[in-house]
């Protein structure tokens, strides 16, 4: 998983979280491992995400309409 660490950060702070899609997605980046070493890699970075019941984020006004 190490050299694919990265791009995995990326894509879960893109709000990709699903297992499947990541491993196809790995895959087409050479990845040989198998599901299971993945959603093994996923879990405790899940519970780190569960733990954060909001995030929050600001923008100036009129940046995002409401």
């Amino acid at each position: 998983m190490e050299p694919y660490q990265s791009y995995i950060q990326e894509r879960l702070a893109a709000g990709v979280w699903n297992a499947v899609v990541l491993l196809s997605e790995l895959k087409a980046r050479g990845y040989s491992g198998g599901y299971t070493i993945l959603k093994d890699y996923l879990r405790p970075l899940r519970r780190q995400a569960a733990a954060v019941a909001v995030r929050r984020f600001e923008t100036p006004p009129g940046q995002q309409a409401q």
